[in-house]
């Protein structure tokens, strides 16, 4: 198993692509420490993953309040007495063109999208830099790379979250610390049926979507897990600071 005996705090757990990594983590034989504001999801993961023989804790964590995030590390490192992984991955989505964001909009996607990144980092670091070794891994997107319409403070925060994903990783290499992100497009999950469903864009469908990209269909909850548990474990050592594109095409397109 790719991560026996290692623990990993996996943000985003009660649903899409952090539930999907937490149930892989536990798979692979990683103790998981969820969180998430939405308890009862997240709690409902925890149970999967203890119902198939995994070993998981659930936190109610708010990853934009730096207090919640300070308690979650400790609660782990109470747990378990130290802390392996970190995997970052809160986000949302508000569209509008710019000139039509709102500065209240604008400062939530900013504290949900990247300063839940900054806060995960400043409170899991100093536990991995004690044992001299850690894994990090933080979500962007496609729209980290490319843009597309109506999405100003979006991809403001996932191109933000790969040039903090290089800065840590510069500072924080002489520790053994690795940290990478991954850029996903499109993936089948409860936001990206929300937002297609939503008629934010009248003209967007499923159907078009699946076009934007070269294998011609958007990614699955699991192909972005498996990628994310690639640069978790120990099979991308010599991995920091890397960018990993996992979009279907998406980005040959723009």
């Amino acid at each position: 198993m790719r991560l026996h005996d290692k623990v990993a705090i996996v943000t985003g757990v009660a649903s899409g692509i952090g539930k999907g990594t937490a149930v892989l983590f536990a798979r692979e034989g990683a103790k998981v420490v969820g969180a998430d504001i939405d308890a009862e999801g997240g709690a409902a993961t925890a149970e999967i993953i203890k119902c198939n023989g995994g070993e998981a804790m659930f936190i109610p964590t708010d990853v934009t309040r730096a207090d919640q995030v300070c308690a979650l590390v400790e609660r782990a490192i109470q747990a378990h007495g130290q802390l392996d992984v970190l995997v970052s991955n809160v986000g949302v989505v508000l569209g509008n063109p710019l000139t039509e964001v709102s500065e209240e909009e604008w400062d939530y996607v900013m504290a949900v999208n990247l300063k839940s990144m900054f806060l995960c980092c400043k409170y899991a670091i100093p536990h991995m830099q004690r044992r001299n070794k850690g894994s990090i891994v933080l979500m962007s997107s496609a729209n980290g790379v490319i843009a597309e319409p109506c999405l100003a403070s979006y991809c403001a925060t996932k191109a933000a979250i790969i040039g903090l994903t290089r800065s840590i990783a510069v500072d924080y290499g002489k520790h053994n610390i690795r940290v990478n992100c991954v850029c996903p497009t499109y993936t089948r999950t409860p936001l990206l049926e929300k937002w297609i469903e939503s008629e934010v864009d009248a003209s967007l469908s499923w159907e078009k979507v699946n076009r934007l990209h070269v294998l011609n269909r958007i990614g699955e909850v699991d192909e972005v897990a498996r990628a994310v548990l690639f640069l978790a474990s120990d099979e991308s050592s010599i991995m920091t600071g890397s960018a990993m594109i996992i979009d279907g095409g998406l980005s040959c397109f723009r």
